[in-house]
């Protein structure tokens, strides 16, 4: 229930047109439960040419088990039940989200990797090694999807509905190698901003809001 709320709240506020720093939503949850944290930013929408830079992008950040933030916040530092991000995209706009479950006690430290992972992004360019892992990965998985017939039906659907046309699954693989180290960081540093991004959390007290905003605020 808290978290079908706190996807309702985020939509909500992550379409807000203007913003001047980061739009915070806290939420009641049950005593010692995971804090849950979902963070919104505004991204691309279907047709902008940077729609492969975003998949590749979403795959180095939190696509699976091997990404930055879900290593960092539960492998390395136990922080995190789970982390990930996901993204999408309409006809006018597009959304990254940032999920984390953070453990209770150490909640803020959670807050503080996820932002300095999206600070990391902005200002280091992905290594080669890193890159070609992640554009294998991320065509694999799709790959493994084209066996499902309701996969390949629901995109084309999608595709159309959206953007007018769909995209032959060979134009995909060429989009997905296209994207350079180069374009993940320029997307990164148009993105990642304080003024571009929109944040519930489920658990904290409206005490610690403006301890969250701070630590938002190396963005």
């Amino acid at each position: 229930r808290i978290l079908l709320l706190v996807k309702l709240r985020i939509a909500k506020i992550a379409c807000a047109k203007k913003q001047t720093g980061p739009r915070l939503q806290l939420l009641p949850a049950r005593p010692k439960s995971p804090v849950l944290a979902m963070m919104g930013i505004k991204a691309y929408p279907v047709n902008h040419s940077s729609k492969w830079v975003m998949y590749v992008l979403d795959r180095v950040l939190g696509g699976g088990v091997s990404s930055r933030l879900f290593t960092e916040l539960r492998e390395q530092r136990g922080l995190a039940y789970a982390a990930y991000t996901n993204f999408e995209y309409e006809a006018g706009f597009g959304i990254l989200s940032v999920v984390a479950d953070l453990d209770p006690k150490r909640w803020k430290e959670g807050l503080e990797i996820i932002s300095q992972q999206l600070k990391l992004l902005r200002e280091t360019p992905v290594s080669a090694e890193e890159l070609s892992q992640v554009k294998e990965m991320l065509w694999s998985a799709t790959e493994m999807r084209l066996e499902d017939t309701d996969f390949i039906a629901e995109s084309i659907a999608l595709e159309w509905a959206l953007a007018g046309r769909t995209d032959e699954f060979s134009r995909i693989r060429r989009g997905i190698q296209s994207v350079t180290a180069a374009d993940i960081q320029r997307a990164a540093q148009a993105l990642f901003r304080k003024d571009n991004i929109c944040l519930a959390l489920a658990g904290p007290k409206q005490s610690e809001k403006e301890e969250i905003i701070n630590i938002l605020s190396i963005l």
